[in-house]
């Protein structure tokens, strides 16, 4: 059974991501609920923190929002994801990340910003779609590179992604990244329709931005901003130091709402001693 964009209304009518409710989605969807239930439903109360961000990102760059389940599969929702050479929720390489704005270096790692890695990975999609003309296309390059899906297309003499096998040519992995997503956004549309239950964390991830010019410790920014360090890191997971980073003028911290006015009025206070750079 293929559902069309009618059929298919909670996707939004001015975008297109057609869903072919197959036997590998099916499989999916009932591993979710089973053996794989624990793990699920625990990355989607994970994402819970995150999602509204993402989504947000997601429709002002007018690509679908159910896309943003894909790093549900690549993380579990997990800023802090290590998997050899990729990290952070969408699971970037080093030189992809770069090649899409994020910073990398000894002070920070983008990669692991919910906001900035989000945006990067709305404008790869949305190259990768541009490229293939298909979402399921683009998922899959997204997990594969590009160029093993221009193989594949050459190879089987289709751009219909449920014709792809598994073998030489695209991996086992990648050809369970679209199904895996599929079925995380339909569970997640309806979660008490497959029997999952969502713990929303107690921890929300809204914030206001202060733009800091300089390397200062954390802790004297949680101080002067009578706000608790965990929370402090936690709103920042890019930072590797405890400390923001020098020389990257543009560097904008979160702090928790209400208290942007509260650091910037204290931030003169912080003596050049407290400065790292």
């Amino acid at each position: 059974m293929v559902w069309n964009d009618k059929d298919i209304s909670w996707l939004g009518e001015n975008i297109s991501f057609p869903i072919e409710a197959n036997l590998r989605v099916e499989y999916f969807i009932k591993n979710f609920q089973t053996k794989g239930k624990r793990s699920f439903t625990h990355s989607l109360g994970q994402g819970e923190k995150y999602l509204p961000l993402m989504k947000e990102i997601f429709q002002k760059m007018e690509i679908p929002e159910e896309l943003v389940y894909l790093a549900m599969i690549e993380s579990n929702f997990d800023p802090h994801a290590n998997y050899r050479t990729t990290c952070g929720l969408w699971q970037f390489t080093s030189a992809t990340g770069k090649k899409y704005g994020l910073k990398i270096n000894h002070w920070i790692d983008e990669r692991k910003s919910p906001e900035k890695s989000t945006l990067a990975a709305a404008q790869y999609l949305k190259d990768l779609y541009q490229q293939f003309g298909c979402w399921c296309l683009a998922l899959a390059g997204y997990n594969a590179g590009e160029d093993p899906i221009r193989k594949a297309i050459k190879i089987y003499g289709t751009r219909d992604f449920w014709e792809f096998k598994e073998g030489g040519h695209l991996k086992k992995v990648t050809l369970n990244i679209v199904p895996k997503s599929i079925a995380a956004a339909l569970i997640a549309k309806e979660p008490e329709k497959y029997g999952i239950s969502i713990q929303t964390p107690r921890d929300s991830f809204s914030y206001e931005k202060v733009r800091i010019s300089q390397a200062i410790d954390l802790r004297d920014i949680a101080r002067i901003a009578e706000v608790d360090l965990k929370e402090l890191k936690d709103l920042n997971p890019e930072l590797k130091k405890l400390s923001t980073p020098p020389d990257y003028p543009e560097y904008e911290l979160k702090v928790p709402l209400g208290k942007k006015e509260v650091l910037e009025n204290n931030l003169p206070k912080v003596s050049q001693s407290k400065r790292l750079d």
